[in-house]
């Protein structure tokens, strides 16, 4: 599905191969959990292959600096083609609803921070978000790693605090993990063959 949205020559186009991977993997990651949870698979995949649409150059309004207006780049090219998907992209990022986290994400920029608030405030959280923000967490370039592994390369690539990470992320996460092993009687980490004892 992504293709039909990029030029042609969109994976040599600056970091477009490296957010096609991860995304890849976030479709894969969702599409083998939804299957355990019997929720709908081919959505599950579509909404992980999806998730990033916004940070492809060749897609308008992306541009070196403005990564953090991929939600709404996302939200605003697919709201009219499927409503699931475009929530998947304006909510990945923030597995807490907070104002204050959605500010540090658009760092500072009140403009785009209301724009993503106001849409985020009255999006429902359904499974298909949070499978996405789970499996985005999880993964990658080539290879799915620990919740907690993520908040670390977090913690030492982006400097982010750690109470932030503890609130906005990792807590939320691991709920959000336990959640789907109880529906699907699965362990994740297992299903999705990450070794635990090494760090990114």
């Amino acid at each position: 599905m992504i293709e039909k949205y990029l030029p042609s020559n969109f994976l040599e186009l600056g970091r477009n191969s490296l957010t096609y991977d991860h995304s890849m993997l976030v479709a894969n990651g969702a599409k083998l959990i939804a299957e355990k949870c019997e929720l709908d698979a081919e959505l599950a995949f579509l909404c992980g292959e999806m998730h990033d649409i916004g940070k492809f150059i060749g897609i308008p309004g992306v541009a070196p600096g403005r990564v953090c207006r991929h939600p709404r780049i996302g939200y605003e090219l697919l709201e009219g083609v499927n409503t699931q998907i475009a929530k998947v992209c304006i909510a990945h990022p923030f597995p807490v609803k907070d104002i204050i986290h959605v500010k540090h994400f658009c760092k500072g920029d009140e403009e785009e921070t209301n724009y993503i608030w106001k849409i985020l405030n009255n999006t429902k959280y359904d499974e298909y978000i949070e499978l996405i923000q789970l499996c985005d967490k999880m993964s990658g370039i080539d290879k799915y790693v620990t919740v907690e592994n993520k908040i670390e390369w977090y913690k030492e690539k982006r400097g982010i605090p750690d109470y932030e990470l503890k609130k906005y992320y990792e807590e939320p996460l691991i709920k959000i993990k336990e959640k789907f092993e109880t529906i699907g009687n699965i362990n994740v980490y297992k299903l999705l063959n990450i070794d635990c004892s090494t760090n990114m």
